[in-house]
Order: C-alpha cells, then sequence, then structure tokens
C-alpha cells in the first residue's frame, strides 16, 4: 500500500513537470513563429502511447472511474514530419481535457495512418461552445480550472505545422477531436 501511494505520488510529480515542460516549449514554438520550423519525422504511435500513460495518471489523481485506452486503425504506424514535441503537447492537452470533462466512462485515442483522434463519452459540448471552444481565455466551463487557453495553443500548433484540428461534440454523449 505505501509503495503504491509513493508511486502514484511520483507519477503525478512526473506529469506535473512534463506540463510544465510542455508549456515553455509550446511557448517556445510559438514565439519563434516567423522562424523557419525545425522538423523532425516521428512515430505518432510513440507520442500517443505517452498522452495515454498521462491521461491514466491524470484520471486517478482526478478520482474519476474514466478508462484511457489506445486503438490503432488495421495496424496503422504513422509516421510524421513536424515537431515530436508539439504533437506530445496537443495531443497531451486533449486527453488532459477529455479526463477533465469525462467523469465516467472511456477516452481513447484513435491513431490512423491520416490522423490522430481523441474521443470521449464526457458531457459533450453545446454548439454555442463548439464556436468559442478555440479562442484564448475561453472557458466552457467556468467551475473547472484551467485558463481557456489549452485548445488555443493547440490550434496554433498545430497550424504551425500544418496539422488540421477539428472538434465535434454532442451534449451528454462526448466528444471528438
Amino acid at each position: 500500500e505505501l509503495l503504491s501511494r509513493m508511486q502514484r505520488s511520483l507519477d503525478r510529480v512526473q506529469v506535473a513537470a512534463r506540463d510544465m515542460e510542455a508549456v515553455v516549449d509550446a511557448l517556445l514554438i510559438l514565439a519563434r513563429e516567423d522562424e523557419p520550423v525545425a522538423t523532425e519525422e516521428f512515430e505518432v504511435l510513440e507520442v500517443a502511447t505517452e498522452a495515454v500513460r498521462i491521461g491514466t495518471v491524470l484520471l486517478d489523481e482526478l478520482g474519476h472511474s474514466a478508462a484511457v485506452d489506445l486503438a490503432l486503425v488495421e495496424r496503422a504506424a504513422p509516421v510524421l514530419s513536424g515537431s515530436r514535441r508539439a504533437m506530445s503537447v496537443i495531443l497531451e492537452q486533449l486527453v488532459r481535457n477529455a479526463c477533465t470533462f469525462t467523469a465516467a466512462g472511456r477516452i481513447e485515442v484513435v491513431v490512423g495512418d491520416d490522423r490522430v483522434e481523441v474521443n470521449d463519452t464526457g458531457v459533450g459540448m453545446d454548439r454555442d461552445v463548439l464556436e468559442r471552444v478555440f479562442e484564448p481565455f475561453y472557458r466552457a466551463d467556468q467551475y473547472v480550472g484551467g485558463r481557456g487557453l489549452g485548445l488555443a495553443v493547440v490550434r496554433r500548433l498545430a497550424g504551425r505545422f500544418n496539422w488540421t484540428i477539428s472538434i465535434d461534440s454532442t451534449p451528454g454523449q462526448g466528444t471528438r477531436v
């Protein structure tokens, strides 16, 4: 029991440190928008696997009974050209949002050859919220923590590497990004 509690505490510290590093990385990438983009080839599955691990720790921390899993579309193994760190920030933010708004049910990170999706069975969003969700400082629920920057940063990072992002949601059923 003591070892289990210690491991959970260590996991939380690692996730918090990774969150801080991700924020700094995102800000650095965005601050250098006038400079040429440094790109690398990376395996999307590795990034998605880490996002799922972080989601598992976060769900435990939040006390939610939801589960977060990874799914492959027909053994997909996409290699992407861009910034691995930017993709990490994007996926981890999307998983974090899904965990926050999915107290019970399922969160799934789906990796296909031409896309990555984060699907959840959480509270979902109304149409008017969907229209504003990428605006800086906009928060759909004033009672949930956060600063309303996550999805604005996600959209800007995606745009920096010519990746597209879309969101669809149904109130009471969940969200797909």
